[in-house]
């Protein structure tokens, strides 16, 4: 192995705070969602799923990005 390439605990602290800032955004917006919408609440919920995941996994993947280059360039 190289040794320039550290084994690094992976997500950070800092990472794992935005994560769970945009999980309670995402969960706040359907709430909000659920409270407007004329359906039932549980439709809104479970149709806003797949939205979530994907706001989920885009952002996990842009910190990951961000943390990958950050310790490449240390």
């Amino acid at each position: 192995m190289d040794d320039g390439v550290v084994n690094r605990p992976y997500p950070l602290a800092a990472e794992r705070v935005i994560l769970l800032f945009v999980l309670l955004g995402v969960a706040g917006a359907v709430y909000l969602a659920a409270l407007n919408l004329p359906v039932p609440a549980w439709m809104t919920v479970v149709v806003s799923l797949p939205l979530a995941y994907v706001v989920w996994a885009t952002v996990g993947e842009r910190i990951a990005g961000v943390v990958q280059l950050r310790h490449r360039d240390r």
